[in-house]
């Protein structure tokens, strides 16, 4: 696995170069649950995908395995500024892959946007089936808020859409002292 990014056992999160917008595109468009903006009228061509794919957002990361094998993307987003609250979207390539991964990834991703942002609370939306399979794996701090019935259409069937969310308070108070990046809403950056 290459050095620098964000690590957990299994997974390397780093930033996302010019030569990733293949997968990036592949991904966006083929997933069965991407990410809200791919799904459209019309595809866009690449050009087009890779010119606007990252308005609105704040954090994006490839995820590699330790071959060195793209296997999934991560974006935090809504960013316009005018609320303290951004959406956290993670996209595995192989979904057995994800339900593993899923967890230790979102627990990064939080302690990342939560430690170096002041952002309050992050959203995060589920298809049921994934959210079932990755519930025991979540964070503590991240609870369900809501459910849409029958959002997703997905293997043939459709599936609820699972909003959950986690705020900044809960997310430090499960921190030790010294292990979070950011301990109260006075150390944060402004």
């Amino acid at each position: 696995m290459t050095s620098g990014g964000l690590r957990t056992p299994d997974v390397l999160m780093r930033a996302i170069y010019p030569e990733d917008a293949a997968f990036v595109y592949m991904l966006a468009l083929n997933n069965q649950w991407s990410f809200r903006w791919c799904i459209t009228s019309v595809l866009p061509g690449i050009e087009l995908f890779a010119s606007r794919v990252w308005h609105w957002t704040v954090g994006r990361f490839l995820l590699l395995l330790p071959s060195g094998e793209a296997a999934g993307l991560v974006v935090l987003h809504n960013t316009d500024g005018s609320e303290d609250f951004r959406t956290l979207d993670i996209v595995f390539a192989d979904w057995e892959f994800g339900i593993r991964a899923f967890g230790p990834v979102s627990e990064v991703c939080f302690d990342y946007f939560f430690g170096v942002s002041r952002i309050n609370k992050i959203y995060v939306d589920l298809p049921d089936s994934l959210h079932s399979a990755v519930h025991h794996r979540l964070p503590d701090y991240l609870h369900q808020e809501g459910r849409i019935k029958e959002y997703y259409f997905l293997n043939g069937h459709y599936e609820d859409r699972i909003i959950s969310s986690a705020f900044f308070e809960d997310w430090a108070s499960t921190r030790k002292s010294g292990e979070a990046m950011a301990a109260s809403q006075l150390d944060r950056p402004q």
